[in-house]
């Protein structure tokens, strides 16, 4: 569902232009680093990103206690 939510977003971002073509020149070049990725390296990554976002989610509910 998430992979199919991300195509149809895609899809109509490019078929209704809502995109400047400035924009889609630079998503695209992106994109083509990102595909060239050796799997491993695209797991790698995966795995440090992730990290992050759970360090986020984790401490976001301490700064409400903390109310600096």
């Amino acid at each position: 569902a998430n992979m199919f939510g991300t195509f149809l977003a895609a899809f109509f971002s490019f078929s209704l232009q809502s995109v400047p073509p400035e924009l889609v020149e630079g998503m695209t070049a992106i994109s083509e680093h990102y595909a060239k990725l050796s799997p491993s390296d695209a797991f790698s990554y995966g795995i440090i990103s992730g990290f992050i976002i759970a360090a986020i989610v984790w401490m976001k509910p301490r700064l409400s206690i903390l109310k600096y």
